[in-house]
């Protein structure tokens, strides 16, 4: 499960918080810049389809968090 909490202040270092529950996770934070499209990556790759457009290229969150 992800949850994601986007509140944008129109910052350019603008953070925001994901948190990823999973079993094999045990208060893991992860200090790998993620993005939007790094979201779209994570469920392409749950799905075993290619990920859309920019998430081809984008860190992967499955792999920020060792879930592979």
């Amino acid at each position: 499960m992800v949850v994601t909490a986007d509140e944008d202040d129109e910052h350019h270092d603008n953070r925001i918080l994901t948190v990823v529950a999973h079993p094999s996770l045990d208060h893991e934070v992860v200090d790998t810049e993620l993005t939007h499209y790094s979201l779209s990556r994570a469920y392409a790759e749950a799905a075993g389809i290619e990920p859309l457009a920019n998430a081809v290229d984008a860190p992967s969150l499955r792999g920020a968090f060792g879930l592979h």
